[in-house]
């Protein structure tokens, strides 16, 4: 058995003969509890396929390459079959995430352990010293590079799991959140059929009090492009963002997540909020809380936004959508999104996901302030991932 140091290489071939292993990762603190992934990820070290992003949300890969075990608050045991691992993932990466408060630094000890069919051929240990405030370590990794190699990383993140998905999704985001407590999403079991969900009551038309067109809502199509503010006369204060959908019928629940981007003129994400980040740090944009199964009548998850208190440096929120569990938005029943105006409770704008096809991720629409207007444009580009991290780059081409 080999004792790897803190950046030390090796081959595997000096570890084990095996490619069919077991990495056991290990953190133990002081009341503190701990999350634990892999990574699967492309050449170019990018969760390219969130299929191999395995965690206790997601606990195997398309063909079992990649299992979580067994899981609990202080450590973690995933099998790895590496020769049947697609030519497409090359790096497997395991990291340890604290789920709540405090970071590494209170750390008492941590371990990765290697395993073949033999026992324990390599150990990595590290503990508190090594780190500050940091609060999730990329433990270590098996990667392939003209052959299957085993590096002890213990890379540190500031900001916790949220930042290693966005570093994997090589994409960063330039924002500075709020230290948030990132719960883990408990598995829904299923549920029985529930009635057909109906949408939301229409408001009547605004009466047109003059320099306004009074309007109805506006079934949105692709690329069409309306004026909120024309909509309502009186003056748009506050808008929200209403995600509907049915539970599953059969098989694991549905859990989508709607999810705010706010630019500014360069382009530049001033905030995220996401199921992660729920609040941005001046109040004006909170996301209502994360709905895991879509059970329920009218909207599941909202985003209100403030529009006359938004930072003057925010000139375009997008609005994105991702499939957390994988179904496919195809799949999904009675799935909509829409904007309404929340002081007269008119619904402005509706887009009906069902007709997105087979995607777990979208790119719903974006709305911009131009001469203090506020305008809104469909975008309905698909897109893949699970979280919002792995749309970002791809957003910023419709800004």
């Amino acid at each position: 058995m080999k004792t790897l140091s803190r950046g030390q290489k090796i081959r595997l071939a000096e570890l084990s003969s095996s490619t069919q292993l077991q990495v056991r990762l290990e953190c133990k603190a002081a009341a503190q509890s701990f999350d634990f992934s892999c990574f699967g990820l492309d050449d170019n070290a990018n969760l390219s396929d969130d299929r191999y992003f395995v965690f206790y949300n997601q606990k195997e890969s398309p063909q079992n390459e990649i299992r979580l075990v067994s899981l609990d608050t202080n450590g973690a045991t995933f099998s790895l079959n590496l020769t049947q691992l697609p030519s497409s993932i090359r790096r497997l990466v395991l990291v340890a995430t604290i789920d709540g408060q405090g970071n590494m630094s209170g750390l008492n000890a941590g371990r990765m352990v290697i395993s073949d069919t033999s026992g324990v051929v390599g150990e990595f240990s590290f503990t508190g010293r090594d780190f500050t405030v940091e609060k999730a370590i990329m433990v270590g990794e098996i990667y392939f590079k003209s052959e299957w190699r085993v590096a002890a990383n213990g890379q540190g993140f500031r900001e916790g799991l949220s930042a290693v998905l966005r570093h994997f999704g090589g994409q960063e985001v330039e924002e500075t959140p709020q230290p948030v407590e990132l719960k883990p999403k408990t598995a829904s079991p299923p549920v029985a059929p529930p009635p057909v969900k109906q949408a939301p009551p229409v408001s009547q038309p605004v009466a047109n009090t003059g320099g306004g067109v009074a309007l109805t809502k506006v079934t949105l199509q692709k690329n069409q492009t309306i004026s909120l503010s024309k909509m309502v006369p009186t003056g748009l204060r506050r808008i929200k963002l209403g995600l509907g959908w049915d539970p599953a019928m059969q098989g694991k629940s549905v859990d989508l997540d709607g999810s705010c981007i706010a630019f500014d003129a360069q382009k530049k994400v001033v905030e995220t909020i996401w199921f992660g980040h729920l609040r941005s740090k001046d109040g004006t944009i909170q996301h209502s809380g994360d709905n895991l199964t879509g059970e329920g009548e009218g909207d599941d998850e909202t985003i209100t936004v403030e529009l006359e208190r938004l930072d003057p440096r925010i000139t375009t929120l997008v609005f994105t959508i991702n499939s957390f569990t994988g179904q496919k938005f195809s799949a999904l029943k009675n799935a909509f999104c829409r904007v309404v105006n929340v002081d007269s409770r008119q619904e402005l704008a509706r887009y009906d996901l069902w007709q997105s096809g087979n995607v777990t991720g979208m790119i719903m629409a974006k709305i911009t302030r131009e001469n203090n207007e506020w305008k809104m444009t469909a975008i309905g580009e698909p897109a893949g991932g699970i979280t919002v991290h792995f749309l970002i780059k791809t957003v910023r081409n419709f800004i």
